[in-house]
């Protein structure tokens, strides 16, 4: 959950493509597997418009906020107390 930490901070993540990242940072351009694509990513990611990039990545990270966790978790609970009734 750092990375999301980091987004909402601001930051522009570059990350390891593996694990929970990939759900974090779904943009594969932001992901890389070895330290070449790291620095071939690095170099394409300093030519985005970094306001335009920052507006994109925090409006996906909305979707681990607390609220939307509350909800999804109330959500499944009524739906498991319906279906089980």
């Amino acid at each position: 959950i750092s990375i999301v930490e980091a987004i909402a901070a601001g930051c522009i993540p570059l990350v390891h493509d593996s694990g929970g990242q990939r759900e974090i940072v779904p943009f594969e351009i932001f992901r890389f597997r070895s330290i070449a694509d790291a620095v071939i990513k690095f170099k394409k990611i300093l030519k985005l418009d970094i306001n335009y990039t920052r507006k994109k990545f925090q409006q996906y990270i909305q979707k681990f906020s607390e609220e939307r966790f509350e909800d999804n978790i109330i959500r499944l609970i009524k739906h498991f107390y319906n279906t089980s009734r």
